[in-house]
């Protein structure tokens, strides 16, 4: 896998770009239904993005946002509701009201009531 080896490469310091990379690397392999896998790259590189990134990070709302849809997929819903919740309330500090990332996580609430 292209972002695994991209791990290899990058500077033991570039925080940023290898909490990105596990976040690729997870939404992989939860498209390849690998999801405890996928929610073990998020777990990686929500770590990374809590020590190193500011609280209020886009960043971490997304990583937040994708551990909700994986949960959705295992079937876990009021798990997924708690990281689409934690993702909308930091989107809202951050981003318009109106910015799509807030359409994409009310969307996930709905996806994840809608399988409950």
């Amino acid at each position: 896998m292209y972002f695994k080896k991209l791990l290899q490469t990058l500077a033991q310091d570039n925080y940023q770009d290898i909490a990105a990379s596990y976040q690729h690397i997870g939404r992989a392999l939860h498209y390849q239904s690998n999801l405890d896998e996928a929610i073990q790259c998020y777990q990686y590189a929500y770590t990374i993005q809590k020590e190193h990134l500011p609280a209020d990070h886009l960043d971490i709302a997304l990583t937040l946002f994708f551990f909700g849809g994986t949960y959705v997929e295992k079937g876990e819903y009021d798990l997924a509701l708690t990281y689409f919740d934690a993702a909308l309330q930091m989107q809202k500090r951050i981003l318009n009201c109106d910015d799509r990332c807030i359409a994409s996580t009310l969307m996930g609430f709905g996806w994840a009531y809608d399988k409950k």
